[in-house]
Formats: structure tokens, C-alpha cells, sequence
């Protein structure tokens, strides 16, 4: 049960569990399950992106 999320337009910064990280147009990151997270929308720019989860998905 993973979750990733890929930015389209914009920069973010994200709370991840106790971690932060920075990302910018066209990465790709993945979650662990059941931890907590708060993206935010940082810059000029407006921030859009892509948030797939596969918690109702047969294996």
C-alpha cells in the first residue's frame, strides 16, 4: 500500500514523518504507508501535482 505523487507545475516543500524535503517541477516521489504528511506549495508559481494511492487495489 504505497502512495506517490508527481509534481507537474510549481515547487513544494513537504512534511514527511519527522523529515522535510523540497521538490521542484517534473519529480517523482513515493510514500511509505501510514505515515503522516503536509505538502505545501512554496514560490511564485501556482503548484499542481499528480497523487496516486494504491490502498483499494487488489495485489
Amino acid at each position: 500500500m504505497y502512495k506517490s505523487a508527481y509534481i507537474l507545475v510549481g515547487r513544494r516543500a513537504i512534511s514527511h514523518g519527522t523529515a522535510m524535503a523540497a521538490n521542484k517541477k517534473d519529480d517523482f516521489m513515493c510514500f511509505d504507508p501510514y505515515v503522516p504528511q503536509c505538502p505545501y506549495g512554496v514560490g511564485r508559481e501556482p503548484f499542481a501535482y499528480i497523487y496516486f494511492s494504491d490502498c483499494n487495489k487488489d495485489t
